[in-house]
């Protein structure tokens, strides 16, 4: 289902504000860095999915850590940029139709610019978590996304949902189902 035109419009100029906000200098804050993940987070998650799925869904976590290790020894890191860290619909303020301001920066650091692209593909929400097109296309606007930056995103998306679902306090029912959707896409593809 297609965002209405007024919502893709603004998905498409946040896509442009990322770019703008990934151009700046990088400078302190938190490192994000695509890492192998912890097995204890791992059998975790495994076991969420399992009791919640069954055993053919939990194979998936295993399916989504071989992918995430795949990637993390075998490609090269990209470049570092300044990220959001949690560049989300929810943390754009609206006003008059327009993007007027951007919130929750706790998490604001260096990362490759796939970070932020994946988090929005894992939890942008409903009618938007497939709409990272919009994105790009606003994106594109200011700046061409290095082909490095996007080979990452599947990997950062999958990581991301990995935690996610390993998180003590349980993701919603949405988060969860989003997450394995994601870690389906990518991990089999």
């Amino acid at each position: 289902m297609d965002p209405p035109e007024n919502l893709a419009r603004l998905v498409v100029d946040g896509g442009e504000l990322l770019a703008r906000l990934h151009s700046l200098e990088p400078g302190a804050g938190i490192r994000h860095d695509l890492r192998l993940p912890e097995e204890r987070a791992i059998a975790r998650a495994r076991g969420i999915v399992r009791d919640e799925m069954g055993p053919g869904a939990a194979a998936l976590i295993e399916r989504g850590a071989d992918f995430l290790c795949h990637v993390v020894t075998t490609c090269p890191a990209s470049a570092r940029a300044f990220t959001h860290g949690d560049f989300l619909p929810k943390h754009l303020l609206i006003s008059d139709e327009a993007i007027g301001g951007v919130i929750d920066w706790e998490f604001a650091g260096r990362a490759s610019r796939a970070f932020d692209l994946a988090r929005w593909e894992v939890s942008a929400g409903d009618n938007l978590h497939d709409r990272s097109d919009l994105l790009l296309r606003g994106y594109a606007r200011v700046a061409d996304l290095p082909s490095g930056d996007a080979g990452l995103v599947p990997a950062f998306a999958v990581a991301w949902a990995l935690e996610v679902l390993s998180w003590q306090t349980p993701a919603s029912p949405a988060q969860f189902r989003r997450c394995i959707e994601v870690i389906a896409r990518h991990a089999e593809a």
